[in-house]
């Protein structure tokens, strides 16, 4: 299990942008490919599959997906300080680079 903060003045976390196709299962079972359109809400499923793929959010804070790689949105908590993202880690390997700026 990861958390990744993102420190935003909105109470959502934004997609800044998503590099290679990153696919979606939402909780209603409806699939698609991720898109910086998209809200990402507590049960989705975000996958790779013959591509390695990169999700950027609003600060910066990056996760790098390798090929055939899923994780699950299991917690998102908003507060007046930051906003955390807890992702179950499935399969694959995903990597994590946060804002230095950040604190």
């Amino acid at each position: 299990m990861f958390t990744t903060i993102s420190k935003l003045s909105f109470a959502e976390i934004i997609i800044k942008e998503v590099q290679n196709n990153i696919y979606l299962l939402d909780i209603y079972g409806n699939r698609s490919i991720l898109s910086k359109d998209y809200q990402i809400k507590i049960g989705d499923y975000l996958s790779t599959r013959k591509k390695p793929a990169i999700l950027i959010l609003d600060d910066n804070t990056k996760i790098c997906f390798s090929t055939k790689s899923s994780v699950k949105v299991s917690k998102i908590k908003f507060s007046k300080d930051n906003n955390k993202i807890q992702l179950e880690f499935k399969k694959g390997s995903i990597i994590f680079y946060v804002n230095e700026n950040i604190k």
